[in-house]
């Protein structure tokens, strides 16, 4: 944990030296638009939930680079982790214990865009993405519509 929070400040302060932006217009929506030839993106990803009724606290982090390809191909390579705790309880609602989980996976993207809507009336691509953790995987696979509107 440590060494992400490390990892995270000094990716941080290295953004700030020339920081560029994505067209994204929606943070949790995928949009058709890939990045061009030779494009690079880095994404830090720090997601936190707590709460319930009883203790909860889960933590995940996702740390993203991404690459142009081509000007219609883009692939992305994610380290991921999640950290987790929470209150066990009995049928009455008693706290009897903590349960305390840590995991760590890495993820491969693949986007390929066939319309893209700057120049045609809507945008279409194909999305895939596989992670791979030591006692699971998951496969994940969209078809992307996006439209532009007026300018």
């Amino acid at each position: 944990m440590k060494f992400q929070i490390k990892l995270f400040a000094i990716l941080l302060v290295m953004s700030t030296l020339q920081a560029i932006s994505q067209d994204r217009q929606f943070a949790w929506t995928y949009q058709t638009t890939t990045l061009p030839k030779g494009g690079v993106d880095i994404e830090p990803w720090f997601t936190v939930s707590s709460g319930r009724h009883n203790f909860y606290n889960r933590i995940k982090t996702r740390l993203e680079f991404e690459f142009g390809l081509t000007d219609r191909l883009q692939t992305a390579f994610y380290l991921n982790s999640k950290h987790e705790a929470f209150a066990n309880t009995d049928t009455a609602g008693n706290i009897n214990g903590m349960t305390k989980k840590s995991g760590f996976s890495i993820s491969n993207e693949w986007k390929f865009n066939i319309l893209n809507p700057s120049i045609f009336p809507i945008g279409f691509a194909v999305y895939g993405e596989i992670t791979l953790a030591p006692h699971e995987y998951e496969l994940e696979y969209k078809l992307l519509f996006d439209h532009r509107g007026e300018k």
